[in-house]
């Protein structure tokens, strides 16, 4: 089932509780991004921006996250970094009057501030820093402090290690580390990857899981082969669908 809210709506935070999302967001928060969000989730001590999804069972605990795409069964660490944009180096400047307007609040007391609101970019720089998306997959664990560029894929099953700079896509199921990130090793050999990809086990709910052994990777991707063979009918999560 979906839900559509107006982002904008003074009661907003209140629906979001009731409707699977367990947040800390105020509604100036959330007024700033739209998009798609599967219950449940939780989202706490984050500051999204514009276009925005989550899938369900995934949890973000801190950060700012711009143009960003979630998967399911995401564990997400406190502040990170993901998504946000460039600036142009090969420009008069490197700040961004030159192509947004200045979003600074100006109180009455300031000389200028009737030219100052009336201000606007050109139209022809407007275009030309454009925001790109950043995709997160499913399972995909990241932890403290990490920093994804804006524009980068991170494949399903990936480990981003503490404090790593991600300036590339990061394959499914490897684990990288460092600044820049680099791949050190992947969590399964490549016949193991490969069947976990293809079997798209985040699609079920953790109620539909409790029988397959966690622990034992090759008994777990049997038993979650044989709920696919057996017809095991996909989880489907509510949604809430934000909307300008």
């Amino acid at each position: 089932m979906s839900h559509k809210f107006s982002n904008k709506l003074d009661d907003i935070s209140q629906k979001l509780t009731q409707y699977g999302v367990h947040h800390n967001l105020d509604k100036k928060v959330i007024a700033r991004f739209w998009g798609e969000i599967e219950a449940p989730v939780r989202i706490s001590e984050s500051r999204i921006f514009h276009d925005f999804s989550i899938g369900a069972f995934s949890y973000l605990t801190g950060g700012f996250f711009y143009h960003t795409h979630i998967g399911r069964y995401c564990s997400l660490a406190s502040d990170l970094h993901v998504g946000q944009g460039n600036h142009p180096i090969d420009w008069l400047s490197t700040h961004p009057f030159q192509y947004q307007r200045l979003k600074y609040v100006v109180g009455s007391g300031y000389a200028d501030r009737e030219i100052y609101y009336e201000d606007v970019e050109k139209a022809d720089n407007s275009t030309v820093v454009k925001p790109i998306k950043t995709i997160i997959g499913s399972d995909v664990w990241i932890g403290y402090g990490a920093y994804i560029k804006n524009g980068v894929t991170i494949g399903d099953g990936a480990v981003i290690g503490a404090r790593s700079v991600v300036t590339k896509d990061v394959p499914p199921y490897a684990i990288v580390v460092g600044h820049p990130a680099r791949v050190i090793k992947y969590r399964f050999d490549e016949d193991v990857c490969q069947r976990l990809i293809k079997s798209h086990w985040w699609r079920y709910s953790p109620w539909q899981l409790r029988h397959v052994n966690f622990t034992d990777i090759s008994k777990a991707i049997e038993q979650i082969e044989k709920m696919t063979d057996d017809g095991t009918p996909d989880y489907k999560p509510g949604i809430i669908e934000l909307h300008r």
